[in-house]
């Protein structure tokens, strides 16, 4: 449905133009998604831009993310390296991956760790799955 170049624009903030029955399948995955809860913050903002907050299926309301329970919540680009960090890739492919120099992936993850109060990859997965931020 969507290729990498499409998603890294997205990222980025580009517009991206997709057709009707694109979105409208983009809105059952992430109905699907919240079902498994993947991701509940990003699936949540998601859906509500599409004005969706129950389950097509059930009619039930979907489930609300944990918020965070941190002095200093992260920021949108440090959860996405902290969802990053938890597939073991190094800081480089991190970078890669977010289109971000390997100096800034390290910054983030240094950041991800001093609000997470850890001082390692293995401590920021277990604590911010003990969060519910994973």
């Amino acid at each position: 449905m969507f290729d990498r170049a499409a998603c890294a624009a997205w990222r980025i903030g580009a517009a991206v133009h997709v057709d009707v029955a694109a979105l409208g399948a983009l809105a059952r995955l992430l109905q699907e998604a919240a079902r498994c809860g993947i991701a509940p913050g990003f699936v949540n903002k998601s859906l509500a831009a599409f004005g969706v907050s129950k389950d097509r299926d059930t009619g039930e309301p979907l489930p609300s993310p944990q918020t965070q329970s941190l002095p200093e919540p992260l920021s949108a680009r440090e959860l996405e390296v902290l969802r990053l960090l938890n597939t073991h890739l190094s800081s480089t492919e991190i970078a890669e991956e977010l289109w971000i120099s390997v100096n800034t992936a390290r910054f983030h993850i240094k950041n991800i760790y001093g609000k997470l109060g850890v001082h390692g990859r293995s401590e920021a997965i277990q604590r911010a799955r003990e969060l519910g931020l994973l």
